[in-house]
């Protein structure tokens, strides 16, 4: 997607649209951890989504054990090729925060006031549009092809069951999806004799029903026919102490 910059005063009131929510005021906060409440909605709610995938909460060094091969994977296919571009486009938004707040100071401090001959105008550096192609040229639209791959690269490793397409906006190439037919049971990638997670998770679920509680099942019901017998025992000493007092 290819910006269409007329010229840098142009780029940079499409900018305090683009990120301010009061278009009078600038962003506070300091780089890395911008205050979201100061931005505009759509850009704010982007911003803080990164963030929470830079939190450990939200698992932001975690990268699965039982991870695939990644030869020949796409890029943010694979974990930490996701994390990288992640930190990618949170940097190029931090990067434009700053830049525009930097001109914003540099505007609202600039006397514009004609006098004589001097040229008292403005020009906005190279290096601000450079920032904003950065973000929306390049960054934004490869972090949206990223996710659709990573929908359906977790989709992949979890498992489809009857071939239900649970990947919702996935990429269907690079990865495609493994999903298939009609009533196909567990589908996915290969893992440990199945496909998919979710199939070794089911087998080992299965094995807790099907043997594990029912053995736990006959040792409850063998806990319960010794307790009776021993009541019958003390029934039956009961019985016979009163017959041979």
């Amino acid at each position: 997607m290819e910006l269409p910059i007329v010229d840098h005063t142009n780029a940079y009131n499409r900018v305090q649209y683009l990120i301010n929510g009061t278009r009078s005021t600038t962003i506070g906060g300091t780089s890395g951890s911008y205050t979201v409440g100061d931005m505009e909605t759509n850009f704010g709610k982007l911003y803080q989504l990164l963030k929470n995938l830079e939190n450990a909460d939200y698992g932001k060094d975690f990268e699965d054990p039982l991870e695939p091969s990644t030869s020949g994977y796409a890029t943010g296919q694979g974990d930490a090729s996701f994390k990288q571009e992640t930190e990618d486009l949170k940097t190029s938004m931090d990067n434009l925060i700053a830049a525009h707040i930097t001109e914003f100071a540099a505007i609202g401090s600039n006397d514009f006031s004609y006098s004589g001959t001097a040229d008292n105008s403005y020009e906005i550096p190279t290096s601000y549009v450079t920032k904003l192609n950065a973000f929306l040229s390049t960054e934004l639209p490869s972090y949206r092809n990223v996710i659709k791959r990573r929908i359906t690269e977790i989709s992949n490793r979890i498992g489809y069951v009857n071939s239900r397409d649970v990947a919702n906006g996935g990429s269907t190439s690079s990865p495609s999806k493994s999903v298939s037919g009609t009533g196909q049971g567990f589908q996915g990638y290969s893992f440990n004799g199945g496909s998919g997670y979710a199939n070794t998770v089911y087998s080992h679920a299965n094995f807790l029903v099907g043997k594990k509680i029912k053995l736990l099942e006959k040792i409850l019901t063998a806990i319960e026919d010794v307790s009776s017998l021993y009541n019958q025992i003390k029934s039956k000493r009961a019985e016979y102490y009163e017959y041979n007092q």
